[in-house]
């Protein structure tokens, strides 16, 4: 039977992890494996963490190791057929992984990878929705590069076939590290097939590198350098990615 390995990385989420792992337990498809690493959290975590016992698989770090070593981690351990990918501070809809699934078995030949589209909340009483994205259908190695001006590719939305994921997994980088794995993951020939159903809810409420803009351009730089191996792409798509950014909120601004 198809089993579902959930990866949950946990750093100082005590807020929210509780309510993560539940929407979990709550999904509509009940053969899942939950791995979750606590990366070093120093607040009441490991403590909300104990109450859950044998329910879920718990791996502890001594100190913080980010989130890319946490992840690659629970990929290392993971028995599922697939890997699905939960931040601490984000939730699912309680049919996500049943419909992820099932399009992921009826398009077998193509989706080894898919992600949902979202809804994003700006509050931890989930009391105000901000915008919710709408997924590119399909991308592959003709238009990754649009991936890299605008991100639709959320972590939480993603599962994976376990098969398809290289034992590099997640770089090291301390921010972007998704974008360059997906992108990775599309130049070796995977392409990345969209749901169009809003199943996760993304919370922006948490802070985080996102919300600091210079150090936002700094982590996209090193992201692109990654991803393209040169410093001068890395420069053009930071100033592209700046413009494309700058005219979406510029549309938006007069549509509202």
């Amino acid at each position: 039977m198809t089993k579902i390995s959930v990866i949950i990385p946990v750093f100082n989420s005590a807020l929210t992890i509780e309510r993560a792992i539940n929407s979990v337990f709550s999904q509509t498809f009940s053969n899942i494996e939950i791995i979750v690493i606590n990366d070093g959290s120093t607040d009441s975590s490991s403590l909300i963490l104990k109450s859950y016992m044998n329910r879920i698989k718990k791996v502890n770090f001594d100190k913080n190791k980010g989130v890319s070593n946490a992840r690659n981690h629970g990929m290392s351990i993971a028995t599922g057929n697939y890997i699905a990918f939960l931040d601490s501070d984000d939730y699912w809809l309680p049919n996500k992984i049943s419909t992820q699934l099932q399009f992921m078995i009826e398009n077998r030949a193509n989706a080894s990878c898919s992600y949902v589209s979202y809804v994003t909340i700006d509050n931890n009483n989930d009391t105000k929705i901000k915008f919710i994205k709408k997924p590119i259908p399909l991308y592959d190695r003709k238009n990754f590069w649009v991936l890299c001006l605008e991100n639709k590719i959320i972590t939480s939305s993603v599962m994976i076939k376990k098969e398809v994921i290289p034992q590099a997994g997640f770089s090291n980088l301390r921010a972007r590290q998704d974008l360059a794995f997906w992108v990775s993951l599309i130049k070796s020939g995977i392409s990345f097939q969209a749901i169009p159903q809003q199943l996760t809810i993304y919370d922006l409420s948490s802070p985080g590198i996102s919300s600091n803009k210079f150090k936002m351009i700094i982590a996209n730089f090193k992201c692109f350098k990654l991803i393209f191996n040169s410093n001068i792409m890395a420069f053009i798509f930071i100033n592209l990615n700046i413009i494309f950014n700058l005219k979406t909120r510029f549309i938006g601004f007069f549509k509202s």
